[in-house]
């Protein structure tokens, strides 16, 4: 079960690649495997249609889990670094103790 971010608009269109271009899933999963590996206790996962941009950490059932949503991946200006630091304090709400939501 993924939670959908209720505020977020999605971004307008011409701000994104299409979803069906290759490379911002792949830059994303290359960050995801990464982080996966340093923190293999945690979930990391994404969702390429959901045009919002953010990203969660969250428990799911027990489950530790940081969801990067489709706007972020397929923003045009957010580049891997972008990417990179969602991710660092995303993990850090898990790791650095509460709140872990």
């Amino acid at each position: 079960m993924f939670t959908m971010p209720l505020f977020d608009p999605p971004v307008a269109p011409a701000l994104l690649w299409p979803i069906e271009a290759r490379w911002p899933p792949r830059r994303a999963r290359a960050l995801l495997g990464r982080f996966q590996k340093q923190w293999p206790e945690l979930s990391y996962d994404v969702d390429l249609a959901v045009d919002v941009i953010n990203a969660q950490a969250f428990l799911d059932q027990g489950v530790r889990r940081v969801h990067l949503y489709g706007g972020l991946i397929r923003h045009r200006q957010v580049g891997s670094a972008g990417l990179a630091v969602t991710l660092a304090h995303e993990t850090g709400h898990h790791m650095g103790g509460p709140p872990y939501h």
